[in-house]
């Protein structure tokens, strides 16, 4: 989830806490365009601010398990494992980043509790605690860089940015049928449009895992574009029963600068798939990390691989014991680099050194800026948007024609078919002119253009199919009985043949009432079809009814929407249905754990009898943390797990250096060490 949906949901107690902390400040006047620097600077004085212990969490926990949701005790323990510190020390590293506002506790069924990080934090807490693209040998501005090929050897073409085929959608949407079944379901003919539209980057979405909400009739593309056009509000499903754009929303949406437009929904696609890759995600947060540095310069795939040994050095617990591996090969630099391609967001090459074809390349695209003029209008009826085309005039354009091709330049072509659909959604002949004139920065338009215009319109809409009741008589005699009633009049019956009339769907309920109260009561429910008299039997009468039943049960409300997330995605690992916990600090950091523990245990180092050596072992353990210790090396840090023998004089402890992060798990026995006492951990205070 993001930083704002965390603090809306926060309890009263616990959010009180966080309103005044940076993260808290954040929250209350996030708004879009400033979103990235300001999470940054949020980020930053948030990590000034927390005191060493907790950071270690923080930096530890990044890489643990990244953006995604994980159990507490399962963290704690992996926690202990690769900080080398005691439990007590952790919880209480949680507990300060809980009021941080930088991690979140939940609840998952009962007495189970889960943290998760904001997704939209994880990505600068990254780039702030750790290097993740080290520094390397700069590509030269001159250098050749050669593009993709296919495995034909001919270059591609660069896939269209992912916000205009998300235009493209919404502008489907506004076309086609979004009224959806009793289940939810828009019509098949409209997923099928919408599923042809976005199956390019469907190939990109794989690696992740995605489960989709309606599996069967959703493709992932699509799917993933219906719950981005919630996330973004652009969306809505109206009483229940259709798909609706917001206009307002999608006005403001046009009118964002191009970098604000695409980065907005950049950071809402990596929310949710760093949820869905976890500690894969640090790739990621490299290649983003260079977005924010200079999105315009070449970064080299080398450096990616160089920080992923680099983050599998820290997570392998090796830093101090020489470098990394940085041969380790990965699938995960491969995966991120070809979904931001495919996205249209990143530009990949290869670097050319001395005529061979070095190592991969990548650098972050960015769209013009829109400026006027960037349409050219043919007198054949083509349309050419250019690359600074503004997306308020890409909407029109989606409205009055046809699109043949899309690249750099998009092309449009005016035929009947789009000016008769432009005026049956409130188009007019002068309208479509007009803003072709605007568009193109013409005094008019060429007169070929402009004739064929007059023509189509003047022969679009001209007949209209307007929806009608009919009403079929048992005989003629029966008809001109209805014809002579005076209390009928009002319903303004047309005869249209000897025993049928048409009327208003509205009349349907008083004429009901009037043909019952006068002796005649008509068959129930309406007829879905015309069928003729002689056609009539028991069989298709049953049939007229159980069509009557499922038409009334496809128009049923749909069933409640949980929020705008998860709908057609669905939720991972369900954190947003849970609720928050209420309050970041368990209940064994309160001082009173404390209580039982002798004060001279923890102020000064004394040579204990074997019998208090273990008792201050296991009130150690139990309440997770470290002791000092003097051995023959001077004195240690001991993290104790767990006492081990058959009890008197015969036993020992298992546990590790608090001092010294080590894979090697360590056995001390009593001999083996002289003064001890208990650590006081940091964070906690008696």
């Amino acid at each position: 989830m993001l930083i704002q949906q965390m603090m809306v949901r926060l309890p009263s107690e616990w959010h009180r806490k966080v309103i005044g902390t940076p993260i808290g400040e954040l929250a209350s006047n996030l708004s879009d365009g400033q979103s990235e620097a300001a999470i940054a600077e949020a980020v930053a004085k948030t990590c000034e601010g927390l005191p060493p212990y907790a950071m270690k969490v923080l930096g530890a926990m990044l890489l643990i398990c990244g953006p995604s949701p994980i159990e507490e005790e399962k963290l704690t323990a992996m926690l202990r494992q690769h900080t080398a510190r005691p439990g007590a020390e952790i919880r209480s590293g949680l507990a300060r980043l809980g009021e941080a506002g930088i991690a979140f506790a939940i609840r998952k069924g009962w007495g189970e509790r889960w943290w998760v990080m904001p997704s939209d934090a994880y990505v600068p807490l990254m780039n702030r605690i750790y290097e993740c693209l080290p520094l390397s040998e700069a590509v030269p501005a001159d250098a050749e860089v050669l593009p993709p090929m296919d495995k034909n050897g001919v270059f591609q073409s660069l896939p269209v940015p992912y916000e205009r085929i998300f235009l493209y959608g919404l502008a489907l949407l506004d076309k086609l049928d979004t009224g959806v079944t009793a289940k939810g379901l828009l019509a098949k003919k409209t997923i099928d449009r919408l599923a042809a539209l976005f199956r390019p980057i469907e190939g990109a979405l794989e690696p992740f895992g995605l489960q989709r909400t309606h599996d069967i009739h959703y493709p992932m593309g699509a799917a993933l574009f219906l719950e981005g056009a919630h996330a973004l509000d652009l969306v809505e499903l109206r009483n229940g029963e259709e798909l609706r754009l917001r206009k307002q929303q999608l006005h403001k949406w046009l009118q964002l600068h191009s970098t604000t437009r695409a980065r907005q929904l950049q950071d809402w696609l990596i929310s949710r798939l760093t949820e869905a890759a976890g500690t894969d995600s640090a790739i990621c947060a490299a290649i983003v990390g260079q977005r924010t540095r200079g999105g315009g310069d070449w970064g080299r795939e080398s450096s990616l691989r160089q920080w992923e040994a680099r983050r599998n050095g820290v997570l392998q617990r090796d830093v101090g014991h020489g470098s990394a591996d940085l041969t380790l090969e990965s699938r995960w630099p491969d995966i991120w680099l070809q979904l931001f391609y495919d996205f249209g967001w990143l530009e990949l090459g290869r670097l050319m050194i001395d005529g061979d074809t070095g190592e991969r390349l990548f650098r972050w695209r960015s769209e013009p800026a829109p400026h006027e003029g960037e349409l050219i209008v043919q007198p054949s009826g083509e349309l050419i948007a250019g690359p600074g085309c503004p997306y308020a005039c890409r909407w029109e354009l989606e409205a009055i024609a046809e699109r043949r091709g899309d690249g750099e330049l998009a092309e449009y072509v005016l035929t009947a078919a789009s000016v008769a659909a432009a005026l049956e959604h409130g188009w007019t002949h002068d309208a479509i002119s007009r803003f072709l004139q605007e568009a193109a920065v013409m005094p008019s338009l060429p007169a070929a253009l402009e004739s064929m215009l007059e023509q189509w319109a003047s022969r679009a809409c001209q007949f209209e199919f307007t929806q009608a009741t009919l009403l079929r008589c048992g005989s003629e005699d029966r008809a001109d009985w209805l014809a002579a009633q005076v209390q009928a009049q009002p319903f303004e019956l047309q005869r249209i043949g000897p025993a049928v009339f048409v009327l208003d769907a509205a009349h349907i309920s008083p004429l009901r009432k009037l043909l019952q109260q006068a002796g005649f009561p008509p068959r129930k429910g309406v007829s879905p079809k015309w069928r003729a008299p002689e056609e009539e039997s028991l069989a298709s009468i049953i049939h007229a009814e159980e069509a009557e039943d499922a038409e009334e049960a496809e128009w049923q409300p749909v069933i409640p929407v949980p929020g705008v997330e998860g709908l057609y995605v669905a939720d991972h690992a369900s954190i947003r249905r849970c609720e928050l916990a209420s309050d970041p600090v368990p209940e064994r950091l309160l001082a009173a754990d404390w209580a039982s523990v002798p004060q001279m245990w923890s102020r000064q180092l004394r040579d204990y009898h074997l019998s208090t050596r273990k008792e201050l072992l296991q009130k150690a353990i139990t309440l997770e943390t470290s002791v000092r210790i003097v051995t023959n090396q001077g004195m240690r840090t001991f993290v104790p797990e767990r006492l081990e023998g058959r009890g008197g004089m015969e036993w020992s402890v298992a546990g590790s250096w608090g001092d010294n992060v080590s894979d090697q798990p360590v056995r001390l026995t009593p001999d083996m060490w002289g003064e001890m006492g208990i650590d006081l951990p940091d964070g906690i205070t008696t």
